[in-house]
């Protein structure tokens, strides 16, 4: 018998450097220039990344944009990890959604809109 605790028994490390907050927020992803689009629900939010779930038999692409309909921003993000139907982010880049307008991005908008009207 190892005197070495298993694996099963160590406590969990954080390794992010920023602490997550738990959160219920809506999204939506899209990617292939606004081409393909689906909702999501953003369940853990840092200012580096976020961790959300994805509708069953839902693909994602590496990267991709999601828009956070509270927040109204739009994050770049790459897929650090997926299980099931969770997928852990990293935001590359964040942008306010009112600075997109005369922007190759500004369809974002128009997302963005048909769900907050709702």
């Amino acid at each position: 018998m190892s005197s070495y605790p298993s694996r099963e028994l160590l406590p969990h490390v954080e390794r992010r450097p920023d602490r997550r907050r738990r959160s219920f927020l809506a999204g939506r992803v899209t990617f292939d220039d606004g081409q393909k689009v689906f909702d999501c629900a953003i369940r853990d939010l840092t200012g580096r990344g976020a961790r959300i779930t994805v509708p069953e038999r839902q693909m994602i692409p590496p990267r991709f944009h999601l828009i956070s309909m509270r927040e109204r921003v739009v994050h770049e993000c790459a897929v650090v990890w997926m299980k099931d139907d969770e997928a852990g982010l990293s935001f590359l880049k964040t942008v306010p959604l009112g600075n997109l307008t005369g922007t190759k991005l500004d369809y974002m908008r128009t997302l963005w809109l048909e769900r907050a009207s709702v």
